[in-house]
């Protein structure tokens, strides 16, 4: 099982409903969550294989939300 653990402004049912949609299409994603209580509303999604990070964040990027890893 592989972590990606990203920064979003997911805050409000709008950009969960993308961020299910988007992530409903990627192979391999099995399952994801949002901690909106936290100021950089978390996206942690758990992989069943090696996904690229950077592809997840250009997918949610291109529906209008901001997205971006802790590096």
């Amino acid at each position: 099982m592989n972590i990606i653990v990203l920064r979003t402004n997911a805050d409000n049912r709008k950009k969960m409903k993308i961020i299910n949609s988007r992530l409903a299409q990627i192979p391999g994603v099995v399952k994801w969550t949002v901690d909106q209580e936290d100021v950089d509303k978390v996206l942690r999604i758990e992989t069943s294989e090696k996904l690229g990070e950077s592809a997840i964040i250009r997918s949610l990027s291109h529906q209008g939300l901001q997205c971006d890893s802790f590096d």
